[in-house]
């Protein structure tokens, strides 16, 4: 019954990634996530209500931003690119660490390539099903011969974009991988909320609310596993409209 309704829905639709020489558009039902190619890496240049196609989104751009010191600052600092390493003059927790063969962390990852695929399947643990299209964004660096794929999908009659980062060692050498976190979302602006939820017996599902300041929020548990006490999930918003989101 899912299979016949699936295929039913996927009929009335369509594309929802578009792929252009300068520019990458996911829509959702009700939003739209935008990528921006700029100097060979891949800057997020908008998340919000679903928007209409277009051949040139250069209003969206955040590189208008006043530069305060220098063009690097501009570059790195304020850039809102879909992951970040050593090596490349970010002030962020790296979302990606990786220990060379020469015992250095400095990886330059360089975007290839943004190619519709099959979303990947995990065998070892829970994923999402049911997916309609999924982008696979490729970086390589060629000093050391790893390769970063980013994959982005979505789903229909859903607002969900699911995400996850594959790494392939495509040396003889070995590596180590320190960190490799699944999303990197960089929000501009200030005054966001973060909800979160904790409990015990009888009260699940507290809420939560945090202002989201300077500095680092963490939500976690040590006891190896969700559950009423806390729950892994959590949602930010802006109490307030935030100009360029």
């Amino acid at each position: 019954y899912f299979k016949r309704l699936f295929k039913t829905m996927e009929a009335n639709v369509s594309n929802m990634i578009e792929i252009s020489n300068k520019y990458i558009k996911i829509d959702t039902l009700n939003t739209s996530l935008i990528f921006w190619i700029n100097n060979n890496k891949l800057e997020t240049i908008y998340y919000g209500n679903r928007i209409k196609s277009s051949d040139n989104y250069e209003i969206l751009h955040y590189k208008n931003r006043v530069v305060a010191h220098a063009e690097c600052d501009d570059e790195y600092f304020t850039g809102n690119y879909t992951f970040s390493t050593y090596g490349e003059n970010c002030d962020r927790e790296f979302s990606l660490i990786i220990k060379n063969q020469d015992s250095t962390y400095a990886n330059r990852f360089i975007f290839k390539e943004a190619k519709l695929v099959n979303k990947p399947k995990y065998n070892s643990f829970p994923s999402s099903r049911y997916s309609y299209q999924t982008v696979a964004f490729i970086f390589d660096d060629e000093e050391e011969h790893v390769r970063l794929i980013q994959y982005y999908t979505c789903f229909l009659n859903s607002d969900v974009i699911a995400t996850s980062n594959k790494i392939i060692n495509l040396s003889n050498k070995s590596i180590n991988i320190i960190r490799a976190m699944s999303l990197q979302l960089d929000l501009d602006g200030i005054g966001y909320n973060i909800h979160s939820f904790y409990g015990a017996w009888a009260r699940e599902r507290q809420e939560e609310t945090t202002l989201l300041n300077h500095g680092v929020y963490q939500n976690s548990t040590t006891c190896g596993m969700s559950s009423h006490k806390i729950s892994p999930f959590f949602y930010i918003n802006a109490p307030k409209r935030i100009d360029g989101c």
